[in-house]
């Protein structure tokens, strides 16, 4: 029983809490992502084809974001089942994927209360990924200014 006492003790002792910049490479680890969507394949298939037929790009950089995140909402479609189009499901999408769909969305025009209410449908599924992706942004916007502060102190 001592042994047992003597080697649980050790290890508490060898294990160590994670140095701020551990923690802050962890949290720019979960930022750059996966990240969980509830949604029905045909939501999705509507996100997509209003980012590939409505949304005006602009320059090589969000025409490399637009293809990128079509190509990740094509993979998520192959997973999900076309027949249960109304069933939301748990996928993934990449947290780039994310935020141009938010990005594109705030660009697209429409006219009347129902295109108006299919965009805001389909904005707000996506919005609990981009809410977790804040908490993530502000967490390491403050473990970087503490880094900064205990770096100065340090000086």
């Amino acid at each position: 029983m001592q042994e047992v006492i003597e080697t649980q003790e050790k290890e508490a002792a060898q294990r160590v809490e994670p140095t701020l910049q551990e923690q802050l490479d962890s949290l720019v680890k979960a930022i750059t992502g996966e990240f969980d969507v509830q949604i029905s394949y045909k939501d999705l298939k509507y996100i997509k084809n209003t980012l590939n037929q409505r949304v005006e790009w602009t320059g090589s950089n969000e025409a490399y974001l637009l293809i990128l995140t079509l190509l990740a909402i094509d993979a998520s479609l192959e997973e999900m089942d076309p027949k249960q189009d109304s069933a939301r499901v748990l996928t993934k999408l990449p947290s780039s994927a994310i935020e141009t769909i938010n990005y594109f969305f705030s660009k697209v025009g429409g006219k009347g209360i129902d295109a108006a209410q299919k965009l805001f449908a389909a904005a707000m599924q996506i919005r609990p990924a981009m809410e977790a992706m804040k908490k993530l942004d502000e967490a390491i916007t403050a473990l970087d200014n503490q880094i900064k502060i205990e770096f100065a102190s340090k000086s």
